[in-house]
């Protein structure tokens, strides 16, 4: 990972902070026109628990771990396999990969994953999910990608999340986030909420800690999605200020805001993005903070968040060449404490967040594995946001979502920076193909000068393809055919004593209905990319630490 000296940076700068610091005017970390309380420790154990009956289908030692961190005994239900056609609509389900594995047929070879998809476990689950259930599975690292296609699959098949191709053609939208795991056992989980726009999908590995939040904010998204909406004296017609886009999409995407930027003509559109972000939603609304996947904290508290989300039509926008429109949000995040002493903050003051979408090896998975992947991501026309600040820092800056509805999000810099932020884009190495769309590692690098007191949350998000200009292009289209694509996503955090860097990535299939198994490659996307030395708990694929006498990093 890269550092650099600081105090080179602040001397070249001085003159230009000055200049900015009376030019601009303080601007508070706020949502709106509130300041956002400070988060919420992650993990630990509620007091109260308002969330709805789990039920478990496994030994004694996973109900034991739910009450662990807080969820009451009388509200998880143990319960057989048999039992499950039977459970209410809306239920929350956890299962013991022990208790399903023998029902799933499945082959690894080297990295590569197969599944059958006539399994007994696949009906079963389907019918889980046509429900709208929300469904996880107890499962060792090395299998959770094959619970996690098990999963996928089933919901697709379940919840009917379709795309639409040409002469009537269908496929099963099969999507699967791969992210790194530090634990020997990991919770895989999956939902599908219809809202009026289309479909909501929330895949991926989630944290035991924080399914209490989940719960609830699950249980929330149904009731908006169906028109209860929560109330509120703002308007948050101004826009958004220091959040994930994610977040405001996913709560626009559920109706939420319906009534300040009017309705999209409904059910065309699939709103993907990893299920771990409900945990860390902190009330809902104008005032609510949500930076995404907490994925890792030093002994100061200091916590680094990401997140990434894909918004597409469910239907082809060209048949030639064939390709569908879609926009890509995400945001990288830093939670800076105040160590108390002299009002300075601790040693690990921040010095950059960085983060992006790699198109590039979208386009060159399906170079090196054509047997696997075969259609990949562009940006039509350059259009991603936020562009090079250049030479001098700024102070604010914005985002807009224009895909759904031109939601605009603005990121204030935190007063205890006072040299604001420089923005870097990078854009190689790239491809452009035939149609002069380019498929880039597309990377920014938040730059911050002189943070030095106070405690505040650094926030930076950032679009690829605003108003869904980014395709996914499906080569050789055939109506019914399969198709998969690979997207990487990477972010990053430095600070003065330490850094931590997490690769990730999407991998989306249209499947046809009547294929009878479908496979996967897990040695392209790095699984597992994590250093063998990575604090349990976390969520990242490796870190630097420069200050090992004063700084520890464990799982937030």
């Amino acid at each position: 990972m890269r550092f650099k000296s600081k105090l080179v940076f602040a001397i070249s700068l001085a003159v230009a902070v000055v200049l900015v610091a009376v030019m601009v005017s303080v601007l508070l970390l706020t949502h709106i026109t509130n300041k956002p309380s400070t988060p919420a420790p992650i993990g630990s154990s509620i007091s109260i628990y308002f969330g709805p009956t789990i039920y478990v289908v496994g030994p004694q030692t996973l109900t034991q771990r739910l009450v662990s961190i807080g969820i009451p005994q009388s509200k998880i239900a143990p319960t057989s396999l048999g039992q499950l056609p039977n459970l209410p609509n809306n239920s929350v389900v956890m299962i013991d990969w022990s208790v399903i594995k023998p029902y799933v047929a499945y082959g690894t070879v080297g990295g590569n994953i197969t599944l059958n998809l006539t399994s007994p476990a696949v009906g079963l689950l389907a019918n889980l999910f046509a429900k709208g259930d929300l469904v996880m599975i107890n499962v060792s690292r090395s299998e959770a990608p094959v619970a996690e296609l098990l999963l996928s699959y089933a919901m697709a098949k379940g919840a009917n999340v379709t795309f639409y191709g040409t002469n009537g053609a269908r496929q099963y939208f099969v999507p699967m986030l791969e992210m790194p795991v530090n634990s020997n056992y990991t919770l895989v989980g999956a939902t599908a909420i219809r809202t009026p726009y289309g479909v909501a999908v929330l895949v991926g590995p989630v944290s035991l800690e924080g399914l209490p939040n989940l719960f609830w904010y699950w249980l929330w998204s149904i009731r908006v999605a169906k028109g209860d909406k929560p109330t509120t004296n703002q308007d948050p017609s101004d826009g958004f200020q220091n959040v994930g886009p994610c977040y405001v999409t996913y709560w626009y995407f559920l109706g939420w805001l319906q009534s300040w930027y009017g309705v999209h003509p409904s059910g065309n559109f699939i709103f993907l993005w990893d299920l771990q972000s409900l945990e860390n939603q902190v009330a809902i609304g104008i005032s609510a903070h949500d930076y995404g996947i907490a994925a890792v904290q030093d002994n100061y508290g200091d916590t680094f968040y990401y997140d990434s989300c894909i918004v597409m039509k469910n239907s082809l926008t060209s048949i030639r060449p064939a390709f569908i429109d879609a926009e890509l949000l995400g945001d990288v995040a830093y939670y800076l404490t105040n160590n108390g002493s002299g009002g300075w903050v601790g040693p690990d003051a921040l010095w950059y967040l960085i983060g992006g979408f790699d198109m590039y090896k979208s386009h060159e998975a399906t170079i090196n594995y054509p047997s696997f992947y075969n259609a990949y991501i562009t940006d039509s026309y350059g259009q991603y946001m936020p562009t090079p600040t250049g030479f001098f820092p700024t102070r604010l800056f914005n985002i807009g979502d224009a895909f759904l509805s031109d939601i605009p999000v603005n990121y204030a810099v935190p007063t205890s920076a006072w040299g604001g932020v420089l923005i870097g884009v990078s854009t190689t190495p790239y491809y452009v193909n035939e149609a002069g769309e380019y498929a880039y590692n597309l990377t920014w690098t938040f730059d911050y000068a002189f943070v030095y007191a106070d405690s505040g949350v650094f926030v930076d998000g950032f679009t690829v393809g605003s108003g869904g200009t980014a395709v996914i292009l499906l080569k050789n289209y055939l109506p019914v055919g399969t198709y998969w694509f690979y997207l990487p996503f990477n972010a990053e955090v430095e600070t003065s004593c330490w850094s931590a860097w997490a690769n990730t990535a999407w991998v989306v299939g249209f499947v046809a209905p009547s294929s009878n198994a479908v496979s996967i490659n897990t040695v392209y996307l790095g699984h597992p990319p994590q250093q063998s030395n990575a604090p349990s708990g976390t969520w990242i694929s490796g870190y630097m630490n420069h200050c090992p006498s004063t700084v520890n990093l464990s799982g937030p």
